[in-house]
């Protein structure tokens, strides 16, 4: 069995919905739960530091607590992992 080449080939529970169908299902739920009304302004940034934290905390997991090899999956410098752990942490999200 060769890799997945990107985040939706791999293994999910149907082949129709990669990351991305799967990322909108909840954004458009998102919107659903606000019925008439607009949401709160900084949707970029709340999706963008939720899907971070999944990243780091799964491949964390992956690699069993290894920065050094977390950082090599991600195609990060060590410094950025650990900055953008740190201030997950001081935010109060568990990494």
């Amino acid at each position: 069995m060769t890799p997945p080449k990107t985040l939706s080939d791999s293994l999910l529970p149907t082949k129709e919905l990669g990351l991305a169908a799967l990322v909108g299902r909840q954004i458009r739920a998102y919107f659903e739960a606000h019925q008439d009304h607009l949401p709160p302004e900084g949707l970029y940034h709340l999706i963008w530091e939720e899907v971070e934290q999944s990243l780091f905390q799964e491949t964390l997991k992956w690699v069993n607590g290894n920065q050094l090899k977390a950082c090599a999956i991600l195609g990060i410098h060590r410094n950025t992992l650990r900055r953008k752990l740190s201030r997950n942490r001081s935010l109060g999200t568990k990494t």
